[in-house]
């Protein structure tokens, strides 16, 4: 499946999703949407239809149920060697490979949550330039119910300079 996003002049986004016939190779459909793109922290349910409405930018993402953070991210870090928000929160919804080699095995509990709640979870995002993104990311991450793995991050030390300061 293949989709590719276009912004128009006056905000909304199309979104053209194509995908081929399992039974016939032959055959291609295609599914054209208009959709408003969500405002920096607009707090929608985390839904295929909601991710579509994700910009294509860097910034940082939210995971939130009952009031509660589950989950802080950060997409389109150096030279978008990790995503945008949009590729970044849409590969929640995609099923993951934790072989040896890939996926994340960290974030096996943050998906089978959201599994277990969906539609009941929201989602935040907020696009902005990767240094601001993390310094929120920095600043939350300690709440987030699901960031544990970051505190191994944080030892590493991202080697981020927000504000004059290391990270």
């Amino acid at each position: 499946m293949g989709f590719f996003t276009k912004k128009t002049k006056n905000g909304p986004k199309v979104v053209h999703t194509s995908w081929q016939d399992k039974k016939n190779s032959n055959k291609t459909y295609h599914k054209i949407d208009v959709v408003d793109e969500l405002k920096n922290g607009e707090s929608v349910p985390f839904t295929p239809e909601n991710v579509k409405r994700i910009p294509h930018k860097g910034g940082h993402y939210e995971f939130h149920h009952n009031g509660e953070l589950l989950y802080i991210g950060v997409a389109g870090g150096f030279k978008d060697s990790v995503g945008d928000l949009h590729h970044r929160v849409q590969a929640y919804q995609e099923k993951d490979s934790y072989s040896k080699n890939g996926g994340h095995h960290s974030k096996i509990p943050l998906r089978k949550y959201l599994k277990e709640h969906q539609g009941k979870v929201s989602i935040k995002v907020y696009a902005e330039p990767i240094s601001q993104a993390r310094l929120h990311e920095h600043q939350k991450k300690p709440h987030g119910k699901f960031n544990q793995d970051n505190q191994k991050n944080e030892e590493k030390n991202h080697g981020v300079l927000v504000h004059n300061q290391k990270i």
